[in-house]
């Protein structure tokens, strides 16, 4: 086997343990999150062909699109670093966590600044308006289906579609490796 084909098998497989260890620790943290009791605003954030809600109290800043440094051997879900002010953070491609596809990064998208507990920019495609949010509207996760942890509930708009409500604190577990 060539040199270059050697190093691919090994970073699919350290991809794939990646994956393994994440899910091993999703196993462990069966409880779901409660339903917000009272009300809350909500920034609501555009990314494929879905709508998602993230607490405001979480949220830092919305900056326009910006080109990460490319990071090496990071999980494909981290587009890279980049420099705001004295942190260097991470940017976390929500788009290939929510949807498992990558994103090209354009002018028109936008980076969610967050800081919970870690900092981290979130790219998206767009941050919509920021949304009051009655928690007798949200509906937990069906039970019995798999789904992502970060998923606290979701909420139906006028039309009937879904917003998904995420977690702040459970997105963060999923960007690293560390405890």
């Amino acid at each position: 086997m060539s040199e270059t084909g050697a190093s691919d098998d090994l970073r699919s497989r350290i991809h794939r343990l990646e994956r393994e260890l994440i899910d091993l620790r999703r196993s462990l943290d069966t409880g779901s999150e409660p339903l917000p009791t009272v009300a809350f605003d909500a920034l609501e954030l555009f990314v494929g062909d879905g709508r998602y809600l993230l607490p405001v109290e979480v949220v830092h800043e919305v900056l326009q699109a910006i080109l990460p440094q490319a990071l090496p051997d990071s999980p494909p879900w981290v587009m890279g670093t980049f420099q705001y002010g004295s942190i260097v953070m991470p940017m976390i491609d929500l788009g290939q966590r929510l949807t498992g596809r990558e994103t090209v990064v354009e002018l028109e998208h936008a980076v969610v600044l967050v800081r919970s507990p870690r900092w981290a920019g979130l790219h998206v495609d767009a941050a919509g308006e920021v949304l009051r949010v009655d928690p007798r509207r949200l509906a937990p996760p069906v039970p019995g289906i798999p789904q992502a942890p970060f998923v606290v509930g979701t909420l139906a708009d006028e039309r009937g579609d879904g917003l998904h409500l995420l977690s702040p604190e459970r997105l963060a577990r999923e960007f690293v490796l560390a405890e």
